[in-house]
């Protein structure tokens, strides 16, 4: 669990900052939507993408050892 100390207005769709915001204080990677068109950029650490694209993520992470 996170609770953002910061506020953020990236995403057109207003009720999707919180998304943003919680993936910075969490430091996260990647921000996993279907909805490209409420996170139109990546913010801080995060990179938004797609589900089929963390696959990808995943199973490249597998192949070199990672655990998740």
């Amino acid at each position: 669990m996170v609770k953002p100390t910061m506020a953020v207005n990236i995403s057109p769709h207003e009720p999707d900052n919180c998304f943003y915001e919680c993936a910075a204080e969490a430091l996260a990677d990647y921000i996993v939507t279907g909805n490209r068109k409420h996170f139109p950029k990546p913010f801080k650490t995060s990179k938004i993408i797609n589900a089929r694209q963390l696959l990808s993520v995943l199973a490249a992470g597998e192949e070199d050892g990672d655990v998740y």
